[in-house]
């Protein structure tokens, strides 16, 4: 109760200040941004929708389909209509030009002309010309508060990179901050756990950019100050709005158990399995309310004020991407296979295999049969409990989330950088044990 009269205050304050963000962002005239519009959609047309880059002994699919449409999006603002604007997210929208905006509704992504290609819209919105406008009520879009204003200055190719290096500073000071909380292996398990996932040929793609973003300042804010129950509690649900407001349901685990699994690695307590059990639920329940409330809070706002029946489309949109209802999907639903679930397993499991994660998971699976041979196995995993529970929710989300797991894999497989901080953290532990088995002797 106590927790639940600190949740709905931060609810409306953490609600009020996002769409205030938002508003302001939208407010930079279109013609500020056009130059670098222009400079990103053709350097977008130099790449391709889809291109490949090598990383760790294999080949990364870059999708700037969705990279072409944020872009669109924060063209498309109509500074002189700010409110429906940020709501309603449209692409290909030039005022005084665009006469034809198509609803949104349910199933596939509407696109104009024959062939989905969201760069060749682009283009031609910049270009002036008068072709269908979509809406996109069914995300917050908050990406729009840092791209807006940094397209005044500069074009998706340097944006890319000046948040590449912002990631990787953060991401040096969250292992330095584990570090000096814990030992050096804890925190090479935190560094090497986000690097062996394709750390650097994720900042080519803005997409799923936000979440990583999140995760490392979350991380570096819990490793920064250990935080009573409920005031985590508060934080977690503040990251999992966030993380809504932000992202495009990319690989949100990422942001959403990242600082749980900070905080019981770097304050790691005596007390017991049980205990440690419920306050992870009720971390997780914290973290996934926040992220489903702000969600929803969008849907609602939109559909009271504008009539746009989103909250009918967004319900349709989830019956499908768990894969309960695959007819509401008319692109892919004939391609979907029978046993959906495990194929979104599989896909992503098979994609997060490269250089780095095969030596983790060959290490992790020596020493997982060693300890299991001499009967330590269950004692191993007790000291790693909120870890190893933390991995078990991302299997159960690619299981859930079964359609856009599946047919997204080339970017959700991301979701399992907890599972292999967690081998990572569990490795460390037998390095640790030896060392110290080694100094017992001498």
């Amino acid at each position: 109760m106590k927790l639940l009269k600190k949740l709905i205050p931060t609810y409306f304050i953490l609600l009020i200040v996002l769409m205030l963000l938002l508003f302001f962002s939208c407010l930079i005239p279109q013609k500020n941004i056009e130059q670098k519009v222009k400079e990103s959609a053709s350097y977008m047309t130099q790449q391709g929708e889809d291109w490949f880059v090598k990383e760790l002994g294999r080949k990364i699919r870059q999708d700037n389909d969705t990279d072409a449409i944020m872009i669109n999006i924060a063209y498309s603002i109509d500074e002189n209509n700010v409110f429906y604007s940020m709501l309603a997210a449209r692409r290909n929208y030039v005022k005084n030009v665009t006469t034809h905006t198509v609803s949104e509704s349910e199933g596939d992504l509407k696109f104009d002309g024959k062939k989905f290609n969201m760069i060749r819209e682009l283009k031609d919105t910049t270009n002036k010309k008068n072709i269908k406008s979509f809406p996109y009520f069914k995300y917050w879009h908050g990406y729009l508060t840092i791209i807006r204003p940094l397209l005044v200055f500069f074009n998706i190719k340097q944006i890319r990179t000046i948040l590449t290096i912002i990631s990787l500073i953060l991401l040096i000071i969250l292992s330095i901050n584990v570090y000096r909380k814990t030992n050096i292996y804890y925190a090479l398990s935190i560094f090497i756990g986000y690097i062996s996932f394709d750390f650097f040929a994720w900042f080519n793609i803005l997409q799923g950019m936000f979440a990583i973003l999140i995760s490392l300042v979350a991380g570096i804010i819990v490793s920064s100050k250990n935080m009573k129950k409920d005031s985590f509690n508060t934080f977690l649900f503040i990251i999992g709005g966030l993380t809504s407001f932000f992202d495009f349901l990319t690989f949100p685990l990422v942001s959403l158990l990242m600082p749980i699994l900070i905080r019981y690695i770097v304050y790691n307590n005596e007390e017991n399995n049980k205990e440690k059990l419920k306050k992870v639920i009720i971390n997780f329940i914290c973290s996934i309310a926040g992220y489903a409330l702000i969600w929803v809070s969008k849907w609602i706002i939109s559909d009271i004020i504008y009539n746009t029946n989103v909250i009918k489309v967004a319900i349709t949109e989830v019956l499908y991407r768990t894969g309960l209802f695959p007819q509401y999907d008319k692109l892919f639903s004939k391609d979907m296979p029978n046993y959906l679930f495990f194929n979104s397993l599989t896909n992503n499991i098979l994609y997060s295999i490269n250089y780095l994660t095969t030596i983790i998971s060959f290490m992790f699976l020596f020493i997982f049969v060693k300890l299991s041979s001499e009967r330590k196995i269950l004692e191993s995993i007790k000291k790693l409990l909120v870890p190893f529970i933390l991995s078990i929710i991302v299997i159960l989300w690619y299981i859930i989330i079964s359609q856009h797991s599946w047919y997204h894999f080339y970017f959700t497989y991301k979701n399992m950088i907890i599972i292999y901080i967690t081998k990572l953290l569990f490795i460390s532990n037998q390095i640790i044990n030896l060392k110290n088995r080694k100094n017992m002797l001498k």
